[in-house]
């Protein structure tokens, strides 16, 4: 996996063969970047999948990074599949419930209605936020629109059962409900969050973890205005990660159904500095000059298919269970968590305007969702742009794109 990475990316030392791979993700984001103006003849900006910063903005962003994954999809394909042993090494730690859960004081402080549901339910809207443009001295305020999501928090209720004290690293990652495959809608995991947490022998406790904490997300962003106020950081923060206001999909107006997986394993095992934890935008980029901080494969347990156990049901039957059953069943440290995922459109915050009582009653009216808008679930499309000799994983992946980010 590591000399493919390599041969993908711009090592020039490393790779197998650089003359002959070249850096095809690296060279993709510049030949993307320049192509309304390859020769420079018209001298206008370039496209934003020029910066890492900017990247994201583009939709071709997505669709050129899941053409490289499918790289690393189809060598992991040859590999062994992952058995039930593969998520069960930490057994002796049992998560007893898991939910997202939204606060009553986040509800009030962006005038939303006390009507929304607040656990097992998280909302996108439409905001906006002001720009203010330093040519070296500020001149223009620029008003805009940018999808931002109400704070949530995962929540947690675990015990170690064991004799002896654990750090265990959970995994968080949300899947579009459907009844796909499991090999089929693992590729559409997108992981939220990894984190350490130590857990003393014989304990119960329960775990809140913020979204704002989450260690996939970029850092907090330095303004020109911080620099001014004089907060200014010796060491700047890795510009790696995933923008803060994308960690969740935009769901739909009507619900989209979702789960939402944890599972805990043990830091000991996976962690190369098993006595430090996980602090900063580490899920996707690692520490800088240091090796990548966790043992497993990025995206672990999705990363590869599983092979579960077969199971015999009360009149003897001997089947083999759906993921969520086999989650139930045989993995302890594992939970599922069915969580709806609801667009609730544009919505002016109380500081970016001034109409307040109308925006209150449009989120009102947004938010009387019945139960048979709740069952209009994600139905996982094909591509009917697809050649018909076209692989099915490729056909499944670009339409899973339309469904993840709209």
């Amino acid at each position: 996996m590591n000399a493919l990475g390599l041969c993908l990316e711009a090592s020039t030392t490393m790779s197998v063969n650089h003359l002959l791979y070249g850096d095809i993700h690296n060279n993709g984001h510049v030949i993307i970047a320049f192509v309304t103006d390859p020769t420079g003849v018209l001298d206008i900006n370039k496209g934003a999948m020029l910066e890492s910063f900017t990247a994201a903005r583009d939709p071709m962003f997505y669709r050129w990074h899941k053409f490289i994954d499918l790289f690393f999809e189809q060598h992991r394909r040859k590999l062994t599949p992952y058995t039930l042993k593969d998520w069960t090494v930490l057994r002796n730690l049992e998560i007893n419930s898991f939910s997202t859960v939204i606060s009553d004081q986040d509800i009030y402080n962006l005038s939303l209605p006390a009507r929304l549901e607040t656990t097992n339910h998280l909302y996108n809207y439409m905001g906006r936020e002001d720009l203010t443009i330093y040519d070296p001295e500020p001149k223009q305020i620029t008003n805009f629109g940018i999808k931002k999501s109400v704070p949530f928090s995962f929540k947690l209720n675990v015990r170690n059962t064991g004799r002896s004290d654990v750090r265990a690293v959970f995994r968080v990652f949300v899947v579009p409900e459907t009844d796909e495959p499991f090999d089929v809608w693992r590729l559409l995991a997108v992981e939220l969050d990894r984190f350490v947490v130590p857990i003393r022998a014989g304990q119960s406790r329960e775990i809140v973890r913020s979204d704002k904490d989450s260690s996939v997300v970029l850092p907090p962003e330095l303004t020109v205005g911080h620099i001014l106020q004089g907060q200014v950081e010796s060491k700047p923060p890795c510009g790696c990660g995933w923008p803060r206001n994308l960690l969740i999909p935009r769901g739909r107006e009507a619900g989209m159904r979702t789960k939402i997986i944890v599972l805990a394993t043990d830091w000991a095992e996976d962690g190369v500095e098993p006595d430090e934890g996980l602090f900063g935008s580490i899920a996707y980029c690692g520490k800088l000059g240091k090796p990548y901080p966790d043992k497993r494969p990025m995206g672990f347990p999705f990363d590869r298919n599983t092979t579960w156990s077969e199971v015999r049901n009360q009149s003897g039957r001997v089947y083999m269970p759906s993921f969520e059953e086999a989650i139930i069943n045989q993995a302890p440290n594992a939970a599922v968590a069915n969580v709806t995922i609801t667009y609730l459109a544009e919505f002016n915050e109380p500081n970016g305007g001034d109409n307040v009582s109308a925006e209150k009653e449009f989120f009102r009216e947004n938010s009387k969702i019945t139960d048979n808008e709740k069952n209009l679930s994600y139905v996982l499309d094909s591509d009917e742009s697809s050649s018909e000799d076209e692989p099915n994983i490729v056909r499944k992946s670009l339409s899973s794109l339309r469904f993840f980010y709209g």
